[in-house]
């Protein structure tokens, strides 16, 4: 049995990968994960992966390198932005990922 030499993620590990680090490296490498023949162009696919990579590293601050910046600058600790900040971050994002799939279910 041939297995690839790395492991695949299904649409639900690129959402939860996005929700924690906003990581340009991982969209580019989930785009060379996905053909266009199974995932054409602008298809809503792409659309979700570019909202999980652009907006998922808010849920923790060391998902972005603006949020290490601002832990530098600002001398925020990482717990304190955990407690008070992290779950209002995953209500937002999770919240603007159901809306994405349920406007691409009712209006498509």
């Amino acid at each position: 049995m041939n297995q690839p030499a790395f492991p695949t993620w299904t649409k639900d590990d690129a959402m939860t990968h996005g929700m924690t680090l906003r990581d340009f490296f991982a969209a580019a490498a989930l785009q060379g994960m996905y053909s266009l023949e199974v995932y054409p162009k602008d298809h809503y696919f792409w659309e979700l992966l570019s909202y999980c990579a652009g907006t998922g590293g808010s849920c923790l601050i060391i998902g972005s390198a603006a949020g290490v910046a601002v832990m530098g600058m600002e001398k925020i600790d990482f717990f304190w932005y955990l407690k008070k900040i992290s779950w209002v971050a995953v209500i937002g994002y999770l919240s603007g990922a159901l809306f994405f799939i349920l406007q691409h279910n009712f209006f498509s």
